[in-house]
């Protein structure tokens, strides 16, 4: 077994983007995202070199070099090790079975203090840098030395990467790949193409079982993951809870096996969207007319039929944000186009469809450009969190209806998933509660609110007790902002049939979905949010090379 160190073990990368960009600040430079790629997977010599020409600066590279990587050791020193929920438990498991080696890029001091504040110093039967060979990943040098000091055959070694350098550097040694992807940082495109194996969590990892997916050609599903068991969520169980706009939420978390050592491609039926905001193929000049055009349709034919006001728009930050929406109908997500302003521009993570050809609703909501979509099971989730990083980046928002599902009263909130808080932590942007009123019945000329609640600022990373805590704070304004909301007269035969005509009611229908609504009331505590173990799933840094 051959560990990687940044993003496996420790949640590391984030320190070395900060300490890269606090040196050229302080050198009169800026340190970007295409800097940050630059480096990705390279060994000390190469990335102080990079960094010395990137950065036009007349030093030498190992003055770069030495301060950067002083700066980390101080950083682990001083704050401990950013872990990984169950990575050093899984190290020392599998350790303690099978011949086990730490291959790095990073340098020798940075790795050893990492280890020295994870309590893995003696674990490791073997420890390698990239500077002990001559080419960093995505060349395959550390891991041959890895395996050749332990004695190994490359053809029998497993990897655990979660970068796309070091999966294609895995591959080129003749091992056996597995990509964990880091929740901080997400893997380029195309990671999962070069990976034998794709964990969510590198809790679950067990060689053996690892080894016979990955030459067994079958595609094995993993067990669902808790949304209370871990300390640290991962990336795909996120994605999975933010997705719906109108949609149930329940699904597994699946390791997926790939037979072939050759990288996949693509079937003809399934291209993988492209830009930002999640249409198929869509230039960015079209894309731009479609949300435009969708924005000012949804204006006047939601102000032609009901009588829409917008309340504490002054709220609204000016800068990317996340919004978390209650969701009373499938028409929300066009009263929102309607009522907010045209910028930020306003994108939706979701929904969550097999085939988005597939409805009316679907396909609608498609053509506006305005969605992040994503295959339930599929592996194009990676794809789908580097949109809404690509979203965030862009000085857009991301809108997400927080209960994953429409609820049948005006008054009641169901319970809010994660998605929402973990987004606005990882991206450290405000999470604003945005509460719409009037949808639950739509009748012509009846009246619909949309409320802007207090911006909640996001307090620390996204782990599992910030995530929750966020979570708890956004479901006491939402409710706050709804629980007094008398409910709405059910209108005639027109009305009743515009209300339910893409409704995708959970438990079939609408006199079902209220039965169970009024059984969850009547069990539920004070604070749903404040109850994960009652929480059903429902809701990215920039990619990493």
């Amino acid at each position: 077994m051959i560990f990687d160190l940044d993003g496996v073990v420790v949640d590391s990368e984030i320190w070395w983007d900060e300490v890269r960009r606090d040196f050229a600040r302080a050198h009169g430079r800026t340190w970007d995202l295409e800097d940050r790629a630059g480096v990705m997977g390279a060994n000390s010599r190469q990335w102080s070199e990079t960094m010395r020409t990137r950065l036009g600066l007349d030093l030498d590279a190992d003055a770069i070099q030495d301060s950067v990587v002083d700066g980390m050791v101080e950083r682990y020193e001083r704050d401990g090790a950013p872990t990984i929920d169950g990575a050093v438990e899984t190290v020392r498991r599998v350790a303690a079975r099978w011949p086990t080696a730490l291959a790095s890029s990073s340098h020798h001091r940075a790795i050893a203090a990492a280890l020295a504040a994870t309590g893995l110093t003696d674990v490791f039967h073997a420890v390698v840098s990239s500077d002990d060979v001559a080419h960093g990943k995505p060349a395959p040098d550390v891991f041959l030395e890895a395996a050749r000091r332990l004695g190994a055959d490359p053809a029998s070694t497993l990897v655990v990467e979660d970068s796309l350098n070091g999966l294609k550097a895995g591959r080129a040694a003749g091992m056996t790949t597995v990509l964990v992807p880091n929740r901080s940082i997400p893997p380029a495109a195309g990671a999962d193409a070069f990976a034998d194996v794709i964990l969510e969590r590198i809790a679950d990892l067990e060689p053996d079982a690892v080894t016979a997916r990955a030459h067994g050609g079958e595609v094995e599903a993993a067990a669902s993951v808790e949304a209370a068991a871990t300390v640290e969520v991962p990336v795909k169980a996120h994605i999975e809870a933010a997705a719906p706009v109108v949609a149930p939420v329940v699904a597994p978390v699946e390791a997926t096996a790939h037979a072939s050592r050759e990288p996949r491609s693509t079937p003809a039926s399934a291209p993988l969207p492209t830009g930002p905001h999640g249409t198929d193929g869509l230039h960015p000049f079209r894309r731009t007319l479609r949300t435009w055009a969708s924005r000012i349709a949804s204006w006047v034919v939601v102000r032609s039929y009901l009588r829409v006001r917008l309340e504490g728009r002054e709220r609204l930050p000016r800068t990317p944000a996340i919004y978390c929406f209650n969701h009373l109908n499938w028409v929300d997500p066009f009263l929102l186009m309607a009522v907010l302003p045209m910028r930020p521009r306003l994108t939706f993570f979701g929904p969550k469809e097999e085939d988005m050809t597939v409805g009316g609703r679907n396909r609608l909501m498609t053509w506006t450009g305005a969605t992040i979509p994503y295959r339930p099971g599929k592996n194009n989730l990676i794809e789908a969190t580097r949109r809404v990083r690509a979203v965030i980046d862009a000085g857009g928002v991301i809108a997400i209806a927080g209960e994953g599902r429409i609820q049948p009263f005006e008054s009641q909130l169901g319970p809010l998933n994660e998605g929402a808080a973990y987004f606005a932590l990882r991206e450290q942007v405000p999470l604003v509660p945005i509460a719409i009123h009037g949808t639950s019945w739509l009748g012509f000329g009846r009246r619909a609110r949309v409320v802007i609640g207090e911006p909640l600022t996001p307090l620390g990373r996204p782990n599992r007790e910030n995530v929750d805590a966020l979570t708890a704070r956004c479901w006491a304004a939402l409710h706050e902002l709804v629980r007094d909301e008398p409910e709405r007269a059910r209108p005639g035969p027109i009305g009743r049939r515009v209300t339910e005509q893409f409704n995708d009611w959970p438990e079939g229908d609408r006199a079902a979905a209220e039965s169970a609504a009024h059984a969850t009331s009547a069990s539920r505590p004070a604070s749903p949010a404040a109850s994960p173990a009652e929480i059903p799933p429902l809701a990215a840094e920039p990619e990493r090379s």
